[in-house]
C-alpha cells in the first residue's frame, strides 16, 4: 500500500512546490503593477487638480505663448523681422478661434461698412461646431463692394463649437436674444436679412418663427428682406437611403455596412450630437406617423414647417421678400441634394447631365434666377406627396412660397468631399476654392438688393 500511495504524495509535493514557486515569481510582479498605476493615477488627479485651479485665459494663455514660440522658432529664418503681434496673431489663426475670450463672443466682431446711417441688418448664423469667424470670407468680400454701405453685418457670437449640441430651440433662443439686443442698440435699423450655413438655416428658421409678428408682418420689429441658406438640412435627417432628407455618407457606404450604418445612425446622432441630434432626425416629439394628427406634439423639425401654437413658422418664412437655397449636387456628405433643395429627388433628375453656363461661376451648375426668389413655387405631383410620408407633408409646405435654387458642384475642386464646408468657405488655408463661389453668393446678395429697392421704390 506503501508503494502505491507514495507516488500520489511525491506528485502532490511537486504541483505544491510549483504553485508556491509561481507565487513567489509573479506576485510581485502584480504588486509593482498596482503600485505603478497608483502613482499614475495620483499624477493624472493632482494634475487635473492644478488646472482646475488655474483660470481658463491662462492655460490659453500657455498655449498661445507655446504656439508662438513655435511660429517664431519655424519661420525666423524665413521671415526675421517677425513682431510679438505677427507672431500672436499667427499663432490665433492656427487655432482658429481666439479662445481667450468669452464662449459667447467667440470669432468676428459685428462689422459696419461704413460711417453713415445703416438701415439694413444682416445676420449670418453658423453652422454646427462653428463659429463667428467662419463669416470672414463674406465680410471681406461684402466689404469690397461700395454698395454694401447701408449694411450691418452680423455674425453669430451666441452659438459655438460644442454649444450648437444643445438643441435647436436653446440655440435659436440664444440667436432670438441676440438680435433682439442688436436691434435695441441700433434704432436707425429698418430692415432684416439671414443668412445661415448647414444647421444655421434651421436656426434662423427658428429664430424668425419666435421673432415674427403677424399683424405687422416685422421680425424683430423690422421689416424682413432676404433669407438664405447654404446646405441647409431642410427636412432633418434619416438613416434610410431613399429618402429625400437621407445622409449621403450612410447611403455612399457599401453593404453590409450601410444596414448597419442606417440602424446605428440615429442612436449614435442622440448620443455624440446629444439634442441636436435627436432634432436633426425627427426623434424628440411624437412618433412622424402621429405627428400628422398632432403637429403641436411633433418633432421640433416637423412643427417649423407649419404654423402652430407656439410660433408661425410657416408665415414668418414667407414674409421675407426673398427666399434662396444654395444646395451640393454632390460631394456633400452630410446633407443631401434634394435637402438642401428642397425638392423630390424626381424633380432633381431633370438637372442630371446639365452644361454650366459659359461666363458665370464655374461652380454653379443651375439657377432659377432673380424672379424665382419671388414669383415662382415649386409645384409637386400628388403622387409624390401623402400624409403617410412626413417628409412628402413638409416638402410641400416649404414650397407653398417661392424660392430660388441654386444647384452648386465642387467635384472640380482639389477636395470634393468638403463641399459642404466649400459652400461656405470657413477656413480659407483648406477651402480656399470655396472663395470664388463666395463672391457669387455676395453678388445674388446685391442684386436681390437692388431689384427689391426697385420694386419697393426704396431708395435707402
Amino acid at each position: 500500500s506503501k508503494d502505491v500511495a507514495r507516488p500520489t504524495v511525491r506528485v502532490k509535493r511537486r504541483f505544491c512546490t510549483l504553485r508556491a514557486r509561481m507565487h513567489v515569481s509573479f506576485a510581485p510582479r502584480t504588486w509593482f503593477a498596482k503600485q505603478r498605476k497608483a502613482r499614475n493615477e495620483t499624477k493624472a488627479r493632482r494634475w487635473l487638480a492644478r488646472s482646475m485651479d488655474r483660470s481658463h485665459s491662462e492655460l490659453v494663455k500657455d498655449w498661445k505663448a507655446w504656439l508662438g514660440a513655435w511660429v517664431e522658432s519655424e519661420f525666423e529664418s524665413v521671415l526675421p523681422s517677425t513682431s510679438a503681434s505677427a507672431v500672436e496673431s499667427t499663432s490665433e489663426t492656427l487655432l482658429g478661434t481666439n479662445w481667450e475670450t468669452d464662449d459667447k463672443s467667440v470669432g468676428v466682431a459685428p462689422r459696419r461698412l461704413s460711417a453713415g446711417p445703416h438701415t439694413h441688418l444682416v445676420v449670418l448664423v453658423n453652422g454646427l461646431l462653428g463659429n463667428s469667424s467662419n463669416w470672414e470670407c463674406f465680410i471681406s468680400n461684402l466689404e469690397a463692394d461700395g454698395r454694401t454701405g447701408h449694411f450691418l453685418l452680423h455674425p453669430s457670437q451666441t452659438n459655438n463649437m460644442f454649444g450648437t449640441y444643445e438643441g435647436i430651440d436653446v440655440c435659436g433662443q440664444r440667436l432670438v436674444e441676440e438680435i433682439q439686443e442688436v436691434v435695441a442698440e441700433n434704432p436707425g435699423l429698418q430692415h432684416i436679412s439671414l443668412v445661415g450655413h448647414s444647421m444655421g438655416g434651421l436656426l434662423a428658421r427658428w429664430a424668425v418663427g419666435k421673432l415674427y409678428d403677424a399683424k405687422k408682418r416685422t421680425v424683430a420689429g423690422l421689416q424682413p428682406a432676404h433669407f438664405m441658406t447654404l446646405a441647409t438640412p431642410h427636412l432633418g435627417c434619416s438613416g434610410e437611403s431613399a429618402q429625400p432628407n437621407h445622409v449621403p455618407f450612410i447611403a455612399w457606404t457599401p453593404e453590409p455596412l450601410g444596414k448597419y450604418l442606417e440602424k446605428a445612425a440615429v442612436p449614435f446622432a442622440g448620443l455624440f450630437l446629444k439634442r441636436t441630434g435627436e432634432h436633426f432626425f425627427l426623434k424628440d416629439g411624437l412618433p412622424l406617423e402621429q405627428a400628422v394628427q398632432n403637429v403641436d406634439a411633433g418633432p421640433l423639425l416637423f412643427r417649423m414647417c407649419h404654423d402652430c401654437t407656439e410660433a408661425p413658422y410657416l408665415s414668418a418664412l414667407r414674409a421675407f421678400h426673398t427666399r434662396t437655397c444654395y444646395a451640393n449636387v454632390s460631394g456633400d456628405y452630410l446633407v443631401a441634394w434634394a435637402n438642401s433643395a428642397i425638392c423630390h429627388p424626381s424633380v432633381l433628375k431633370t438637372l442630371e447631365g446639365l452644361q454650366k453656363t459659359e461666363g458665370g461661376c464655374r461652380f454653379i451648375v443651375s439657377d432659377d434666377g432673380l424672379a424665382a426668389a419671388t414669383d415662382r413655387c415649386l409645384q409637386l405631383d400628388d403622387e409624390l406627396v401623402s400624409p403617410s410620408r412626413t417628409e412628402s407633408l413638409m416638402l410641400r409646405n416649404l414650397n407653398s412660397m417661392p424660392w430660388r435654387r441654386v444647384h452648386v458642384d465642387f467635384k472640380e475642386t482639389v477636395v470634393p468631399l468638403l463641399a459642404h464646408n466649400h459652400i461656405q468657405a470657413p477656413r480659407r488655408w483648406l477651402n480656399w476654392e470655396g472663395e470664388e463661389f463666395v463672391k457669387e453668393v455676395v453678388k445674388h446678395i446685391l442684386e436681390l438688393e437692388e431689384s427689391w429697392k426697385v420694386s419697393s421704390g426704396d431708395s435707402t
